[in-house]
């Protein structure tokens, strides 16, 4: 009597029972590796017998647990509950993600905490993406003036003149300008 008649599809190939079909077609080969006839052909005769044997049965086990009906059906048998297809599985993907709403949402938190430096550069970041979102450009103003006011009266030490208001317009025409070119850039996709 061979030492493998009492063995399952599942044992004769020494896996588990969830396992995946590519993990069953490796186990198949290592077992044929070991056990296929032609190994044993200068064996003695009752050794060649065996691996024929026991070859069948390998190529029997495989049979079976390759196919994924057959699998099921042969586990029911067994009265093991199998997995699911890797198909139905991989078919369960999350939504995609908004990246400019999460964005945003980032530098409501920011503002709201008063945490000026970080809403300014989320909502930078925000605008290089795409210029104009919601109401992005009125937020950057409002933080970057914010900071502009706690830098300007916090400091004691600052040693630069307040700006007059010619230089302030150079900086928001030019402001403008990068904005006006980051649309049309925008634009041209």
């Amino acid at each position: 009597m061979d030492d493998f008649k009492h063995l399952d599809h599942y044992e004769i190939l020494g896996i588990g029972r969830s396992v995946s079909s590519d993990e069953i077609k490796l186990a198949y080969r290592q077992q044929m590796r070991r056990y296929h006839p032609d190994r044993f052909a200068s064996a003695r005769p009752h050794e060649q017998a065996y691996a024929s044997r026991r070859a069948l049965r390998i190529n029997a086990a495989y049979q079976a647990l390759s196919n994924f009906r057959t699998r099921v059906m042969y586990d029911r048998n067994l009265g093991v509950r199998t997995a699911p297809p890797p198909r139905a599985q991989a078919a369960k993907t999350p939504p995609p993600r908004d990246h400019q709403a999460e964005l945003y949402e980032h530098a409501h938190t920011h503002l709201n905490a008063g945490r000026m430096i970080q809403a300014a550069a989320t909502l930078r970041e925000l605008q290089q993406i795409n210029p104009f979102y919601r109401d992005n450009a009125s937020l950057l103003a409002q933080a970057e003036d914010a900071l502009r006011r706690r830098f300007s009266d916090s400091s004691p030490y600052q040693h630069t003149p307040t700006r007059n208001w010619y230089s302030l317009l150079i900086d928001r025409l030019s402001s403008l300008l990068i904005a006006g070119a980051s649309a049309a850039t925008w634009w041209r996709r």
